[in-house]
């Protein structure tokens, strides 16, 4: 995710567990319910190739940043 929008990666992306995202009452969008210097605290995703996937490790530090709501 990229800030300000939706699976946009780039290399200014952080990578955020689907079980942390939110519907909206609307039910037409989804949200981080985090405030934005929580955000910039979220470390950037670390590679283009995906090597991240395979690292359990990585996920497990970046998934317990979301854990924090």
């Amino acid at each position: 995710m990229a800030s300000g929008g939706f699976f946009t990666p780039g290399k200014d992306s952080i990578v955020v567990p689907l079980r942390s995202l939110k519907v909206s009452q609307a039910r037409d969008s989804f949200f981080l319910p985090l405030a934005s210097a929580d955000v910039k605290s979220v470390p950037l995703m670390p590679d283009q190739d995906y090597k991240w996937l395979s690292d359990e490790a990585w996920r497990n530090r970046n998934d317990a940043l979301f854990g924090r709501q």
